[in-house]
């Protein structure tokens, strides 16, 4: 047994284990429901996520507002809003969220200035500040060996941007809809693995070694109270950002993000006790819990989250119902959901049926990896039920402008990274995430009026039911917002339209992308013998250039006309 877990079971007793690591959750207050957010990787489609939490964020301030004046006509139960997961993209959303829990700002809308947009920090990291330009800058190469394909310089500012964000203090009356401290956990891509090791009897000293690289890290974020004991699998944050433990999660955030070879992978750390507690039960008031490492320190580097689990969802709904519980799915029951947000909730394309070639069957060899660690067999059980008030989901729905349209969100192309090509892709998506949002809350995240929350606290006072109602009755039943809609958010959402000319191809970037691809060669080639540094050149010069350019090209080019003719 390590020492932390000793030190850690020496002072804590099995109830206080057994309430960090319920089996089954305590329900919340009746008049409460609670939420778990889930972020998926979105790539550069995380401008459209973005635009989403912005929304959320000045929806759930403004009827926290509004119910401080007694008098006020609104809904009087509560959210809570009790985690946030993420992958990728997403998960770097999430620590947006954790770093301006306890701050107003601004909220942004089609009409909204430059001062005020800048003061956001959604919308500042995802729309003004990420960019293809800079990371097709070659002075990273200056000094050493490539990290990765682009220059990473501006996403350790933006990161680093993101922690130090600080704006006025919020009213903790208007924030008592997040809970304090909340979690926050982000998936990565763990390359060096956890140990684990089972023992089998037959012979002597035989296990069978197995190793985990679908990691996550997880922290309690302080909003307005002081920084309490975060359970031993979690890293408790305090309320200055200064302090060390913030640097970790802006390295957390970076890799989640950390797309493979585009984009630098990134060193985390752990206490190895953290993981001892990640896997904890408790037996016959016995704590139960997994042995893996021996070492104190567990150094490990990681690429992005979301190759190994992109949809955290199982992460969010085990948070609010326990490790053995279930949320209550029926609509007279529910108290708790998950809500995730995913710009991209496409149906995995199907691999070849027959012989194609060697290269082709390569791709799907990969892509067939990808696909088995992203999939959630546990959550096959909930395909039965047509009908489910514990899960929702938020994805871009360009109405009827986009119907029947291959893009959904503009950021799509180029394996959803063209979004880093136009700052008009981004601020598309962003308005369009927003708008999502907003009818989404309107229609779909409600609940029916034989609910306890709908019957009880929630129209105990309201006149005029009709304002909260859902307005596409899909269900056959009348059904109430979970969060209202409230003052200037029930304005209709005003969204960009579509930026078909926002990127006109290659040509714009020749330049760029040439010099970055050189630069690379040169230093792939820095270190090898002379003889391989001349064939190597020859097959460069001739023939090896002008194919990765062609293709680059054509990708860009594909992505530009796909932006084009999808209107």
């Amino acid at each position: 047994m390590s020492d932390p877990v000793e030190r850690y079971l020496s002072s804590h007793s099995m109830e206080e284990l057994a309430r960090l690591y319920p089996e089954v959750r305590d329900p919340p207050p009746e008049d409460t429901f609670e939420i778990a957010i889930v972020l998926a990787g979105a790539v550069s489609a995380g401008a459209y996520t973005a635009g989403v939490m912005d929304f959320l964020t000045e929806t759930l301030d403004a009827w926290y507002a509004a119910r401080q004046d007694p008098a006020a006509d609104v809904p009087r139960h509560h959210v809570r809003v009790r985690m946030a997961c993420g992958s990728s993209a997403g998960g770097m959303n999430g620590a947006i969220l954790a770093s301006a829990a306890r701050y107003d700002f601004p909220h942004v809308r089609i009409n909204t200035g430059a001062g005020d947009q800048a003061a956001n920090p959604f919308y500042r990291a995802w729309v003004k500040q990420v960019d293809i330009r800079p990371l097709l800058d070659t002075r990273d190469m200056d000094t050493g060996k490539p990290e990765a394909v682009l220059n990473c310089a501006l996403l350790d500012t933006i990161a680093a941007g993101i922690i130090g964000f600080a704006g006025k203090p919020a009213d903790p009356r208007r924030r008592a809809w997040l809970d304090d401290p909340f979690r926050l956990s982000l998936t990565v891509s763990n390359l060096r693995g956890v140990p684990y090791s089972v023992s089998f009897r037959g012979s002597q000293g035989i296990h069978h070694d197995m190793a985990m690289h679908a990691d996550s890290v997880s922290f309690e974020v302080p909003v307005f109270a002081a920084p309490v004991e975060a359970p031993p699998d979690t890293l408790g944050l305090p309320l200055d950002k200064a302090a060390p433990e913030w640097r970790l999660l802006q390295e957390s955030a970076l890799a989640t993000g950390a797309f493979p070879l585009a984009l630098k992978p990134r060193a985390l750390y752990r206490d190895t006790g953290q993981y001892f507690f990640r896997d904890i039960a408790i037996v016959d008031n016995v704590a139960v819990y997994s042995r893996t490492i021996d070492e104190r320190r567990w150094d490990f580097l990681n690429v992005d989250g979301g190759m190994m689990d992109n949809e955290p969802f199982e992460m969010g709904r085990v948070y609010l119902a326990g490790s053995k519980g279930h949320n209550p799915r029926e609509g007279d029951a529910a108290n708790r959901a998950v809500i995730m947000i995913d710009p991209f909730p496409d149906t995995p394309k199907d691999g070849p049926g027959a012989f194609t070639s060697l290269l082709e069957i390569a791709g799907s060899i990969l892509d067939a990896f990808k696909t088995q660690a992203r999939f959630k067999h546990d959550d096959l059980a909930l395909m039965q039920d047509n009908i489910v008030y514990s899960r929702f989901i938020i994805a871009p729905d360009r109405g009827k402008e986009g119907r029947g349209k291959k893009l959904q969100v503009a950021s799509g192309g180029l394996g959803a990274f063209f979004g880093f090509f136009a700052e008009a892709i981004r601020r598309h998506d962003y308005l369009l995430g927003r708008a999502n949002c907003q009818s989404f809350l309107r229609n779909w995240f409600t609940l029916p009026e034989n609910n306890k929350l709908m019957a009880g606290a929630w129209n105990a006072h309201i006149q005029r039911r009709d304002t909260y109602a859902q307005n596409e009755d899909y269900r056959g039943t009348h059904e109430y917002q979970i969060i209202p809609l409230v003052g200037a958010v029930r304005q209709r959402e005003v969204q960009e339209p579509w930026t078909a000319t926002a990127f006109k191809g290659y040509e714009e970037l020749r330049t760029l992308i040439e010099n970055r691809v050189d630069r690379l060669y040169k230093a792939a080639v820095a270190h090898l013998g002379w003889g391989a540094k001349l064939y190597l050149k020859l097959g460069w010069k001739f023939e090896v250039r002008k194919m990765l350019l062609d293709k680059v090209r054509d990708a860009v080019d594909a992505a530009a006309k796909e932006l084009r003719d999808d209107p």
